[in-house]
Parts: C-alpha cells; structure tokens; sequence
C-alpha cells in the first residue's frame, strides 16, 4: 500500500508490515495457531524474526493487527463521503466484515472467541465494529430508512448476530466466491432487519 507524498523509508515499513501480517494469517489458518512459531512468520514474511518482534511483539499482537485493518477499510465509510445512503453504507461494512473474516474462516473464529474472554489482549475489539454499525444505524434512523423508535442497540444485536451465524453456520464458507457470499449476506441482511425499516422504506425486494 502506498500512500501520496509518503517517503520510501514509510512506504517500506508499511508493506514490511502488510507481509508479515499476511503470512501469519496463512500459517495460523494452514498449520494451526499454537503450531505457529514466530520464526516462522519471518521465514515466510522473508524478514528476520527481530524484524517481526519489532512490529508485532507476540502473536496475539498480530491478530490484533489483522482486526485493525479490517476495521479501518470498514471505518473508511463514515469519513470517505461514498455515495449511498446510510442503509447502503451499513450493507458495505457488513460485507466488508464478513467477506475479510471469511477469507481465513478458522481465525476469524478464534479472534471472535478471544475478543470474548477478559484475559486476552484482544477482549473488547468488537467494540469498534459496534460503534461503527451503531453510526450508521442512527444516521439511517436520521434519515427515515429504520424506524426511529427502534433502540439502535437491537438493531446492532441482529447485525452482529449475522456476522456469527457467518462465521459459525454457513458450511463450506471458505469455498464460497466473494460475489456469492455478498449475495447470500445480502439476502440475510434483507430477512433479518425488515422489522427495522420505516413505513415508508419498506425492505429492498430480492
């Protein structure tokens, strides 16, 4: 990735970055969480394992890091200014969330436990996937799409219910293209928030 009157020295360590995290997500999904070693990272990053400590100091640090880029390109809908309205723009984050944790179904599955258990270091980052659902369910109750005596905390409950049901329920979800898991996301989003629409924005028709 690189970004408009970055220097080399910056754009280097972000893609340096971008390495590492992409080979920990293949070796924790091909040759388990627990199995994979730090040195192994490296070896696949093509870094030195010091290079890797220098920006993730344990493994938990780099499931962290696999969040935070998930939650900035979804984050990237309430500042971008994209055309649509909020309803559309909530449809985009859900998709984003669950097309991104599906890629590497088995680790998106640990990450959402582990954001669960007060112990770890990933306990409450779900927080931000929450806050940015809750924006635009409000923004969408502003603008007449959902019902404004729904509690906007329901409708975040139903969301994040789907994104679960994702994870945990859809078999064979990591054979699945991104244009098929859209589509059946979307239809689901459809059925399970059409209590949530106004009067006068009914559902949109599959």
């Amino acid at each position: 990735m690189d970004i408009p009157n970055m220097t080399k020295r910056e754009s280097n360590k972000i893609n340096c970055r971008e390495r590492i995290l992409k080979a920990s997500r293949r070796l924790f999904t091909s040759k388990g969480y627990e199995e994979t070693m730090m040195e192994d990272i490296a070896q696949r990053a093509g870094v030195s394992k010091a290079t890797v400590y220098n920006y993730f100091p344990n493994k938990e640090s780099l499931l962290i890091g696999t969040v935070n880029e998930v939650i900035l390109e979804a984050e990237a809908e309430l500042t971008a200014g994209t055309a649509g309205s909020s309803e559309e723009k909530l449809r985009r984050v859900m998709s984003t969330f669950v097309v991104a944790s599906m890629k590497y179904p088995s680790l998106a599955r640990r990450i959402s436990y582990l954001s669960s258990c007060g112990d770890s270091a990933l306990y409450g980052t779900s927080r931000r996937m929450i806050h940015i659902l809750r924006t635009l369910i409000v923004e969408a109750q502003t603008e007449g799409t959902f019902r404004a005596d729904a509690d906007p905390d329901d409708i975040v409950d139903v969301l994040m219910g789907l994104y679960y049901i994702a994870q945990f329920q859809w078999p064979d979800i990591d054979h699945y293209t991104d244009e098929v898991l859209r589509g059946k996301l979307d239809a689901f989003f459809t059925v399970m928030m059409g209590s949530f629409y106004s009067g006068g924005h009914q559902a949109p028709q599959e």
